[in-house]
């Protein structure tokens, strides 16, 4: 399963980060794996653990809690469209049992190859914008 946390500014952009399996910290510390440096976010505020299927929030603090979907959680099991509000900052969970190339072509986990490589060629050709040069040929 792929696991994404999805910042949302305040005008409106998302900024995505991606979980890897074990844990990851988020709070106001350079050390943390997602930084948010504002002062009423404390140094570090909370922890997920990702086993690969499962996500799982704790919070590290005793006075600024963690909001998920709203309410004050000091742990709390994450799914697939949870919000969590770390200070002012709100994250959305984004899970997936499909890869990226899965997404583009539909096709299970079993059937990776060139055929999953060509549908991402072809999306890709497809949003390229129209002022680029065509590629040049072999003989050429």
């Amino acid at each position: 399963m792929d696991a994404w946390l999805i910042m949302r500014t305040e005008r409106g952009r998302e900024r995505p980060f991606q979980l890897a399996e074990g844990r990851a910290t988020i709070g106001r510390s350079t050390r943390c794996d997602i930084r948010i440096s504002l002062p009423n976010v404390a140094e570090r505020q909370c922890e997920i653990h990702f086993d690969g299927k499962a996500l799982r929030l704790r919070d590290l603090t005793n006075t600024q809690a963690a909001l998920v979907n709203g309410q004050s959680v000091t742990e709390a099991n994450l799914k697939s469209d949870d919000h969590v509000q770390i200070g002012p900052v709100e994250f959305v969970v984004r899970c997936s049992a499909a890869s990226r190339a899965d997404e583009v072509t539909g096709q299970d986990a079993d059937s990776h190859g060139s055929h999953a490589m060509k549908a991402i060629a072809s999306a890709i050709d497809q949003n390229l914008p129209d002022a680029l040069p065509p590629p040049r040929s072999a003989a050429g």
